[in-house]
């Protein structure tokens, strides 16, 4: 099956088992780039092939998102892209 995914960025929660590596392995798989979030990094989840970057962390605490987003550094100005997704929830400036 081709989605068209190819080059497209996707994040997937809970994607170290079940359902969120059987939908990571699927994404990868239509050759997009995924950015895989669990508690922790599994086996399964690092015998994947593809563009794959794990960010831990456990989303059962409030402040987890938080204490991610302020120790991440931005993206190169050359590799933002404005999202054409009309669902994407837009941060306050």
């Amino acid at each position: 099956m081709d989605l068209n995914l190819t080059g497209r960025t996707a994040v997937v929660t809970g994607a170290s088992k079940g359902i969120g590596l059987a939908i990571t392995e699927t994404l990868l798989a239509e050759g997009a780039r995924v950015v895989a979030t669990s508690r922790s990094r599994t086996a399964e989840l690092d015998a994947l092939d593809g563009e794959l970057v794990h960010v831990p962390a456990d989303l059962m605490d409030p402040g987890a998102p938080a204490a991610r987003s302020s120790t991440s550094r931005p993206a190169p100005a050359a590799s933002r892209r404005r999202s054409t997704s009309t669902t994407r929830a837009r941060r306050p400036r």
